[in-house]
Protein backbone atom coordinates (compact mmCIF):
# COMPACT_ATOMS: atom_id res chain seq x y z
CA UNK A 1 0.00 0.00 0.00
CA UNK A 2 1.76 3.23 -1.35
CA UNK A 3 1.58 6.73 1.03
CA UNK A 4 -1.01 7.97 -0.80
CA UNK A 5 -4.00 5.59 -0.27
CA UNK A 6 -2.25 4.80 3.90
CA UNK A 7 -3.23 8.38 4.90
CA UNK A 8 -6.83 8.93 4.01
CA UNK A 9 -7.52 5.17 5.04
CA UNK A 10 -6.01 5.58 8.43
CA UNK A 11 -8.05 9.16 8.71
CA UNK A 12 -11.42 6.79 7.85
CA UNK A 13 -10.23 4.55 10.59
CA UNK A 14 -10.23 7.25 13.12
CA UNK A 15 -13.30 7.92 12.22
CA UNK A 16 -15.18 5.01 12.24
CA UNK A 17 -13.73 4.89 16.03
CA UNK A 18 -14.90 8.06 17.14
CA UNK A 19 -18.44 7.13 15.67
CA UNK A 20 -18.17 3.30 17.41
CA UNK A 21 -17.73 5.11 20.51
CA UNK A 22 -20.81 7.23 20.18
CA UNK A 23 -22.28 3.97 19.86
CA UNK A 24 -23.03 5.15 15.61
CA UNK A 25 -22.44 2.27 14.55
CA UNK A 26 -24.00 2.59 11.00
CA UNK A 27 -21.36 5.25 10.62
CA UNK A 28 -18.63 3.59 12.24
CA UNK A 29 -19.25 0.82 9.60
CA UNK A 30 -19.63 2.80 6.35
CA UNK A 31 -16.05 4.66 7.36
CA UNK A 32 -14.08 1.12 7.88
CA UNK A 33 -15.87 -0.07 4.77
CA UNK A 34 -14.24 2.85 2.53
CA UNK A 35 -11.15 2.52 4.39
CA UNK A 36 -11.32 -1.68 3.41
CA UNK A 37 -11.81 -0.89 -0.01
CA UNK A 38 -8.44 1.02 -0.01
CA UNK A 39 -6.61 -2.08 1.10
CA UNK A 40 -6.46 -1.52 4.80
CA UNK A 41 -6.38 -4.80 6.62
CA UNK A 42 -6.84 -2.59 10.22
CA UNK A 43 -10.10 -1.86 8.57
CA UNK A 44 -11.17 -5.46 7.41
CA UNK A 45 -10.72 -6.43 11.31
CA UNK A 46 -12.62 -3.31 12.58
CA UNK A 47 -15.60 -4.71 10.59
CA UNK A 48 -14.95 -8.15 11.55
CA UNK A 49 -14.76 -7.30 15.65
CA UNK A 50 -17.41 -4.83 14.55
CA UNK A 51 -19.93 -7.74 13.37
CA UNK A 52 -18.76 -10.06 15.73
CA UNK A 53 -18.67 -8.30 19.29
CA UNK A 54 -21.33 -5.36 18.73
CA UNK A 55 -24.24 -7.53 17.34
CA UNK A 56 -24.17 -4.63 14.31
CA UNK A 57 -25.57 -6.11 10.97
CA UNK A 58 -24.54 -3.44 7.63
CA UNK A 59 -28.47 -4.57 6.51
CA UNK A 60 -31.43 -3.74 8.28
CA UNK A 61 -33.21 -6.43 9.83
CA UNK A 62 -35.59 -4.01 12.24
CA UNK A 63 -38.35 -4.30 9.58
CA UNK A 64 -42.17 -4.43 11.13
CA UNK A 65 -43.52 -6.20 8.42
CA UNK A 66 -40.67 -8.85 8.17
CA UNK A 67 -41.22 -9.30 12.12
CA UNK A 68 -45.15 -8.71 11.29
CA UNK A 69 -44.99 -12.05 8.99
CA UNK A 70 -44.38 -14.68 11.81
CA UNK A 71 -47.80 -13.80 12.83
CA UNK A 72 -47.05 -13.12 16.38
CA UNK A 73 -47.69 -9.43 18.74
CA UNK A 74 -44.76 -7.18 17.69
CA UNK A 75 -43.73 -5.54 20.59
CA UNK A 76 -40.68 -2.62 21.08
CA UNK A 77 -38.40 -5.31 22.81
CA UNK A 78 -38.96 -7.55 18.85
CA UNK A 79 -37.37 -4.22 17.07
CA UNK A 80 -34.17 -3.77 19.31
CA UNK A 81 -33.99 -7.80 19.87
CA UNK A 82 -33.90 -8.22 15.57
CA UNK A 83 -30.34 -7.42 15.36
CA UNK A 84 -27.82 -9.54 16.04
CA UNK A 85 -23.67 -10.79 15.22
CA UNK A 86 -23.34 -11.33 12.22
CA UNK A 87 -20.86 -14.12 12.03
CA UNK A 88 -20.82 -14.82 8.41
CA UNK A 89 -19.64 -11.22 8.05
CA UNK A 90 -17.23 -11.26 10.77
CA UNK A 91 -15.41 -14.40 8.95
CA UNK A 92 -15.72 -12.93 5.68
CA UNK A 93 -13.90 -10.06 7.03
CA UNK A 94 -11.11 -11.61 8.51
CA UNK A 95 -10.51 -14.20 5.52
CA UNK A 96 -10.24 -10.67 3.83
CA UNK A 97 -8.09 -9.28 6.09
CA UNK A 98 -6.23 -12.93 6.23
CA UNK A 99 -5.53 -12.44 2.61
CA UNK A 100 -3.62 -9.19 2.96
CA UNK A 101 -1.10 -11.36 5.57
CA UNK A 102 -2.79 -9.96 8.77
CA UNK A 103 -2.39 -12.36 11.45
CA UNK A 104 -5.15 -11.45 13.82
CA UNK A 105 -7.16 -11.67 10.62
CA UNK A 106 -5.48 -15.23 10.21
CA UNK A 107 -6.13 -15.91 13.57
CA UNK A 108 -9.80 -15.52 13.66
CA UNK A 109 -10.72 -16.79 10.98
CA UNK A 110 -8.70 -20.07 11.31
CA UNK A 111 -10.59 -20.03 14.94
CA UNK A 112 -14.17 -19.44 13.25
CA UNK A 113 -13.44 -22.15 10.42
CA UNK A 114 -12.87 -24.92 13.30
CA UNK A 115 -15.54 -24.30 15.84
CA UNK A 116 -18.33 -23.85 13.23
CA UNK A 117 -19.31 -20.32 13.79
CA UNK A 118 -20.84 -18.06 10.84
CA UNK A 119 -19.69 -21.40 8.56
CA UNK A 120 -19.57 -25.31 8.45
CA UNK A 121 -17.47 -26.14 10.38
CA UNK A 122 -13.61 -27.30 8.30
CA UNK A 123 -10.97 -27.60 10.80
CA UNK A 124 -8.57 -28.59 8.23
CA UNK A 125 -8.96 -25.35 6.31
CA UNK A 126 -8.88 -23.90 9.82
CA UNK A 127 -5.69 -25.61 11.29
CA UNK A 128 -4.11 -23.52 8.12
CA UNK A 129 -5.29 -20.34 8.87
CA UNK A 130 -4.00 -21.12 12.44
CA UNK A 131 -0.43 -22.60 11.66
CA UNK A 132 -0.19 -19.14 9.10
CA UNK A 133 -0.82 -16.94 12.63
CA UNK A 134 1.65 -18.35 14.15
CA UNK A 135 4.03 -18.44 11.81
CA UNK A 136 3.58 -14.51 11.65
CA UNK A 137 4.23 -14.80 15.74
CA UNK A 138 1.05 -14.46 17.10
CA UNK A 139 1.60 -16.44 20.15
CA UNK A 140 -2.40 -16.93 20.67
CA UNK A 141 -3.06 -18.99 17.66
CA UNK A 142 -0.58 -21.64 19.32
CA UNK A 143 -3.11 -22.00 21.73
CA UNK A 144 -6.05 -22.73 19.26
CA UNK A 145 -3.64 -25.19 17.81
CA UNK A 146 -3.88 -27.31 20.44
CA UNK A 147 -7.24 -27.03 21.43
CA UNK A 148 -8.27 -27.91 17.61
CA UNK A 149 -5.77 -29.94 16.23
CA UNK A 150 -6.42 -33.89 16.79
CA UNK A 151 -4.66 -34.88 20.35
CA UNK A 152 -1.27 -36.57 20.82
CA UNK A 153 -1.60 -40.41 21.25
CA UNK A 154 -3.22 -41.64 24.65
CA UNK A 155 -1.06 -41.82 27.22
CA UNK A 156 -1.03 -44.88 30.31
CA UNK A 157 -3.00 -44.06 33.50
CA UNK A 158 -0.23 -42.70 35.69
CA UNK A 159 1.59 -40.78 32.72
CA UNK A 160 -2.18 -39.27 32.53
CA UNK A 161 -3.11 -38.75 35.84
CA UNK A 162 0.77 -36.32 36.78
CA UNK A 163 -0.36 -34.42 33.53
CA UNK A 164 -3.64 -33.62 34.54
CA UNK A 165 -2.58 -32.56 38.05
CA UNK A 166 -0.11 -30.13 35.89
CA UNK A 167 -3.33 -29.32 33.77
CA UNK A 168 -4.85 -28.64 37.43
CA UNK A 169 -2.01 -26.28 38.40
CA UNK A 170 -1.67 -24.45 35.25
CA UNK A 171 -5.51 -23.29 35.13
CA UNK A 172 -5.28 -22.03 38.96
CA UNK A 173 -2.29 -20.29 37.88
CA UNK A 174 -3.63 -18.97 34.72
CA UNK A 175 -0.42 -20.09 32.67
CA UNK A 176 -0.12 -20.56 29.23
CA UNK A 177 1.24 -24.09 29.93
CA UNK A 178 -2.61 -24.89 30.32
CA UNK A 179 -3.11 -25.37 26.22
CA UNK A 180 -0.09 -27.76 25.88
CA UNK A 181 -0.98 -29.97 28.34
CA UNK A 182 -4.66 -29.88 27.29
CA UNK A 183 -3.66 -31.08 23.52
CA UNK A 184 -1.54 -34.03 25.86
CA UNK A 185 -4.58 -35.14 27.84
CA UNK A 186 -8.00 -34.84 25.35
CA UNK A 187 -7.11 -37.96 23.65
CA UNK A 188 -7.86 -40.07 26.10
CA UNK A 189 -10.18 -43.14 27.30
CA UNK A 190 -13.42 -42.40 28.37
CA UNK A 191 -12.43 -42.79 31.76
CA UNK A 192 -9.34 -40.37 31.64
CA UNK A 193 -11.67 -38.26 29.72
CA UNK A 194 -14.45 -38.00 32.64
CA UNK A 195 -11.53 -36.87 34.88
CA UNK A 196 -10.37 -34.11 32.48
CA UNK A 197 -14.03 -33.01 32.60
CA UNK A 198 -14.14 -32.57 36.45
CA UNK A 199 -10.73 -30.61 36.20
CA UNK A 200 -12.29 -28.12 33.38
CA UNK A 201 -15.70 -28.18 34.66
CA UNK A 202 -13.61 -27.02 38.73
CA UNK A 203 -11.86 -24.48 36.46
CA UNK A 204 -14.29 -23.06 34.58
CA UNK A 205 -16.82 -21.93 37.65
CA UNK A 206 -13.94 -20.97 39.69
CA UNK A 207 -13.67 -18.17 36.71
CA UNK A 208 -10.23 -19.44 35.20
CA UNK A 209 -10.22 -17.60 31.54
CA UNK A 210 -8.07 -20.11 30.26
CA UNK A 211 -10.55 -22.95 30.88
CA UNK A 212 -13.37 -21.12 29.52
CA UNK A 213 -11.53 -20.70 26.29
CA UNK A 214 -11.07 -24.41 26.37
CA UNK A 215 -14.26 -26.80 24.82
CA UNK A 216 -16.12 -29.53 27.17
CA UNK A 217 -14.99 -32.88 26.63
CA UNK A 218 -17.23 -35.22 24.70
CA UNK A 219 -16.81 -38.69 24.87
CA UNK A 220 -16.12 -41.55 21.96
CA UNK A 221 -20.26 -42.59 22.67
CA UNK A 222 -20.92 -38.48 22.08
CA UNK A 223 -22.05 -37.94 26.08
CA UNK A 224 -20.47 -34.97 27.35
CA UNK A 225 -18.01 -35.58 30.21
CA UNK A 226 -19.38 -33.71 32.98
CA UNK A 227 -19.26 -34.76 36.54
CA UNK A 228 -23.02 -33.67 37.34
CA UNK A 229 -25.26 -32.91 34.38
CA UNK A 230 -28.67 -31.69 35.46
CA UNK A 231 -31.73 -32.40 33.00
CA UNK A 232 -34.98 -30.51 33.17
CA UNK A 233 -38.08 -32.32 32.90
CA UNK A 234 -41.53 -31.36 33.48
CA UNK A 235 -41.71 -29.91 36.39
CA UNK A 236 -38.52 -32.07 38.11
CA UNK A 237 -35.11 -31.92 37.18
CA UNK A 238 -32.48 -34.81 36.66
CA UNK A 239 -28.97 -34.84 38.42
CA UNK A 240 -26.83 -37.26 36.79
CA UNK A 241 -23.34 -38.10 38.53
CA UNK A 242 -20.45 -39.53 36.42
CA UNK A 243 -18.45 -41.88 39.21
CA UNK A 244 -15.51 -41.95 36.80
CA UNK A 245 -14.95 -38.25 36.58
CA UNK A 246 -13.97 -38.25 40.80
CA UNK A 247 -11.14 -39.51 42.39
CA UNK A 248 -12.62 -40.93 45.54
CA UNK A 249 -14.76 -43.61 45.33
CA UNK A 250 -17.39 -42.45 47.51
CA UNK A 251 -17.48 -38.69 46.42
CA UNK A 252 -19.03 -36.09 48.99
CA UNK A 253 -21.84 -33.61 46.77
CA UNK A 254 -23.02 -30.27 47.97
CA UNK A 255 -26.46 -29.60 47.27
CA UNK A 256 -27.70 -26.15 47.78
CA UNK A 257 -31.04 -23.90 46.83
CA UNK A 258 -31.97 -20.68 47.90
CA UNK A 259 -35.39 -23.36 48.71
CA UNK A 260 -34.65 -25.71 51.66
CA UNK A 261 -32.40 -28.53 49.62
CA UNK A 262 -34.09 -31.45 51.39
CA UNK A 263 -37.19 -29.91 50.09
CA UNK A 264 -36.19 -30.29 46.65
CA UNK A 265 -34.93 -34.06 46.32
CA UNK A 266 -37.61 -37.12 45.48
CA UNK A 267 -35.54 -39.65 44.75
CA UNK A 268 -31.43 -41.02 45.02
CA UNK A 269 -29.74 -43.28 43.09
CA UNK A 270 -26.75 -44.78 44.63
CA UNK A 271 -26.55 -41.67 46.76
CA UNK A 272 -27.01 -40.91 50.19
CA UNK A 273 -27.83 -37.89 52.56
CA UNK A 274 -24.99 -37.89 54.90
CA UNK A 275 -25.38 -34.40 56.93
CA UNK A 276 -25.26 -31.11 56.31
CA UNK A 277 -22.35 -28.36 54.83
CA UNK A 278 -22.22 -24.64 54.78
CA UNK A 279 -19.14 -22.85 52.73
CA UNK A 280 -18.77 -19.94 50.53
CA UNK A 281 -18.97 -19.44 46.83
CA UNK A 282 -20.17 -16.26 44.12
CA UNK A 283 -23.74 -15.40 44.30
CA UNK A 284 -25.62 -17.07 41.41
CA UNK A 285 -29.11 -16.30 41.00
CA UNK A 286 -31.01 -16.42 44.09
CA UNK A 287 -28.40 -17.73 46.16
CA UNK A 288 -25.98 -15.30 48.12
CA UNK A 289 -22.61 -15.83 48.97
CA UNK A 290 -22.76 -18.23 51.62
CA UNK A 291 -24.59 -21.62 51.05
CA UNK A 292 -26.18 -24.31 53.46
CA UNK A 293 -26.08 -27.17 51.84
CA UNK A 294 -27.29 -30.82 51.98
CA UNK A 295 -24.42 -33.00 51.90
CA UNK A 296 -24.37 -36.41 49.74
CA UNK A 297 -22.78 -39.64 49.48
CA UNK A 298 -22.21 -40.92 46.39
CA UNK A 299 -21.17 -44.86 46.16
CA UNK A 300 -21.30 -47.27 43.68
CA UNK A 301 -22.23 -49.96 46.30
CA UNK A 302 -25.31 -48.73 47.10
CA UNK A 303 -28.45 -50.90 46.09
CA UNK A 304 -29.47 -50.11 42.35
CA UNK A 305 -33.11 -50.60 41.17
CA UNK A 306 -32.66 -51.68 37.57
CA UNK A 307 -36.50 -50.94 37.29
CA UNK A 308 -36.24 -47.60 38.48
CA UNK A 309 -33.28 -46.29 36.37
CA UNK A 310 -35.27 -47.72 33.53
CA UNK A 311 -38.32 -45.54 34.20
CA UNK A 312 -35.84 -42.54 35.04
CA UNK A 313 -34.39 -42.65 31.83
CA UNK A 314 -37.33 -42.97 30.15
CA UNK A 315 -39.39 -39.83 31.60
CA UNK A 316 -35.87 -37.84 30.80
CA UNK A 317 -34.96 -39.13 27.89
CA UNK A 318 -31.89 -40.10 27.92
CA UNK A 319 -29.65 -41.96 25.43
CA UNK A 320 -28.54 -45.59 26.84
CA UNK A 321 -25.05 -43.97 26.66
CA UNK A 322 -26.25 -41.80 29.67
CA UNK A 323 -27.86 -43.87 31.93
CA UNK A 324 -25.18 -47.21 32.35
CA UNK A 325 -25.75 -48.62 35.42
CA UNK A 326 -22.29 -48.84 36.82
CA UNK A 327 -21.23 -45.70 35.78
CA UNK A 328 -23.49 -43.23 37.25
CA UNK A 329 -25.61 -42.15 40.56
CA UNK A 330 -28.90 -39.60 40.37
CA UNK A 331 -31.11 -37.80 42.23
CA UNK A 332 -34.62 -36.22 41.16
CA UNK A 333 -35.75 -32.41 42.41
CA UNK A 334 -39.33 -31.28 42.19
CA UNK A 335 -40.73 -28.10 42.64
CA UNK A 336 -42.96 -25.87 40.04
CA UNK A 337 -41.86 -22.80 41.43
CA UNK A 338 -38.50 -20.61 40.34
CA UNK A 339 -35.44 -21.29 42.44
CA UNK A 340 -31.48 -21.26 42.47
CA UNK A 341 -29.38 -24.74 42.56
CA UNK A 342 -25.38 -25.14 42.79
CA UNK A 343 -24.00 -28.69 42.90
CA UNK A 344 -20.70 -29.12 44.15
CA UNK A 345 -18.05 -31.37 45.39
CA UNK A 346 -16.00 -31.50 48.41
CA UNK A 347 -12.99 -32.80 47.76
CA UNK A 348 -10.82 -32.76 50.68
CA UNK A 349 -11.23 -29.39 52.20
CA UNK A 350 -11.91 -27.81 48.80
CA UNK A 351 -15.29 -27.08 47.28
CA UNK A 352 -15.43 -27.88 43.56
CA UNK A 353 -18.57 -26.41 42.23
CA UNK A 354 -19.44 -28.98 39.35
CA UNK A 355 -22.81 -26.88 38.18
CA UNK A 356 -25.25 -23.91 38.44
CA UNK A 357 -28.92 -23.57 37.66
CA UNK A 358 -32.04 -21.63 37.98
CA UNK A 359 -34.82 -21.51 37.24
CA UNK A 360 -36.32 -18.52 35.91
CA UNK A 361 -33.72 -16.92 37.42
CA UNK A 362 -30.61 -15.21 36.67
CA UNK A 363 -27.95 -16.85 35.12
CA UNK A 364 -25.20 -14.25 36.06
CA UNK A 365 -22.37 -15.34 38.54
CA UNK A 366 -22.01 -11.94 40.50
CA UNK A 367 -17.99 -12.46 40.94
CA UNK A 368 -15.35 -15.19 40.80
CA UNK A 369 -13.53 -16.27 44.03
CA UNK A 370 -12.24 -19.16 45.12
CA UNK A 371 -14.85 -21.51 47.15
CA UNK A 372 -14.36 -22.06 51.02
CA UNK A 373 -15.62 -24.58 53.21
CA UNK A 374 -17.41 -23.40 56.19
CA UNK A 375 -19.07 -25.70 58.34
CA UNK A 376 -19.54 -29.95 57.93
CA UNK A 377 -22.38 -31.52 60.03
CA UNK A 378 -22.76 -35.80 59.69
CA UNK A 379 -26.56 -36.91 60.41
CA UNK A 380 -24.94 -40.00 61.87
CA UNK A 381 -21.32 -41.49 62.83
CA UNK A 382 -19.58 -42.27 59.70
CA UNK A 383 -18.13 -45.49 59.21
CA UNK A 384 -15.19 -43.97 58.46
CA UNK A 385 -13.16 -40.57 58.77
CA UNK A 386 -14.02 -38.38 55.71
CA UNK A 387 -10.34 -36.70 55.18
CA UNK A 388 -8.41 -39.26 56.53
CA UNK A 389 -6.85 -40.02 59.71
Amino acid sequence: MNNDKLDPALSLIEEGKAAQERGDFNNAYECYREAAQMGSDEAMMAIARLFLHTCFRQESRNDWAQIALTGVPVLPWDMHGANGQNFEGALYWAKKAAETGNAEGCCLAGNMLCAGVGCQANPEAGILYLKTAVNKGLDRAQDLLYIFQPGKISLADSDYTETLAQLETALKTESADAFRLYYALKKGNERQLAKLGYVLTAAKNRGSLNAALIPTIVSPSGVPNLPAAPKRGHFATLVRFNFEAFSDERPLILFSSDIAPDKLITRLHRAEIVGTAKYLSPAFGWLENEKNALLLRLDRALPASAEELKTIAESFGLAEEEYEPDNIAFFTEDGEKEYSVEIACLNGLDVDVLFRYTIGGNNDVKRYFAPRLLSLALSAPAEEPLFGD
